[in-house]
């Protein structure tokens, strides 16, 4: 019955688990494409100054490709 009841618990938590991720997938789309479609430059650096993330505008000003 201990081992049925823990079985349980695990597949809920697993559940859980895969609606997070979803809502997370989810979540960072919306905030890419909103990013993308700024006509600024938006560059992410990090703590040794080297560019990890860019939209589109970024990089046709700068002529690279992250």
């Amino acid at each position: 019955m201990e081992k049925q009841l823990r079985i349980a618990e695990l597949e809920n938590a697993e559940a859980e688990n895969k609606q997070a991720m979803e809502a997370l997938w989810e979540s960072e789309g919306k905030l890419n494409s909103m990013l993308q479609s700024i006509g600024d430059p938006i560059r992410m650096i990090d703590k040794d100054l080297t560019i990890i993330w860019a939209n589109k505008t970024s990089n046709k000003t700068s002529g690279s490709n992250i």
